[in-house]
């Protein structure tokens, strides 16, 4: 992902947070273990109440699309989120109703959207999400909803038309917010 953090991008998502913290409490609840029949039941109810993030922390494109669909097939989840940066890949082009392209300036957008993409674009600082083609504002920016709530990055796995529209969302990782400072002559802290 180009954003990652460890080359000097913005990514909001934190190694040792995050994914770590995911990690330590699935093994503290002895996930995988010999109550697998438990877990997959407690998996299907919170993927129907809340809904099924695919790659949270990584690229879905990078598991195979079959993988997805039997998952997706067994959990039946309320909605399915995802993001790929590997929506250029001819591979890529079989996870168009399952996630959107990600998208990293205006310019992406609109070449994800020419290539018969939906795209998430988190628009820099310094850009002018205005002119973006066929999209609107996320709703947890422009509205305050959460995303289990809301639901429109949802593919169409079930067979619906997908949605037409593409998302747009100012940068908001820490690295972001750094930047945005330094530009208003603002003290960062490390």
């Amino acid at each position: 992902c180009p954003r990652r953090r460890s080359t000097g991008g913005d990514c909001y998502v934190r190694l040792d947070t995050a994914p770590h913290s995911a990690w330590k409490k699935w093994v503290r609840q002895d996930r995988p273990g010999v109550n697998w029949d438990h877990h997959v039941v407690t998996l299907q109810r919170e993927a129907r109440d809340h809904g099924l993030r695919l790659g949270a922390y990584g690229d879905p494109a990078a598991v195979p699309v079959a993988v997805w669909r039997n998952l997706i097939s067994a959990l039946q989840p309320k909605t399915i989120t995802g993001y790929t940066h590997q929506w250029r890949d001819a591979h890529a082009a079989e996870y168009r109703t399952l996630v959107m392209a990600s998208a990293d300036n205006a310019q992406d957008a609109r070449d994800a959207l020419a290539s018969g993409w939906r795209y998430f674009a988190a628009v820099p600082f310094t850009e002018d999400a205005a002119g973006l083609p066929n999209a609107i504002q996320c709703l947890s920016d422009s509205k305050g909803k959460l995303c289990e709530d809301c639901g429109i990055c949802d593919g169409a796995r079930d067979g619906r038309t997908v949605q037409p529209i593409s998302i747009w969302i100012a940068e908001h990782g820490p690295m972001s917010s750094a930047k945005i400072k330094r530009a208003a002559g603002l003290q960062v802290l490390a």
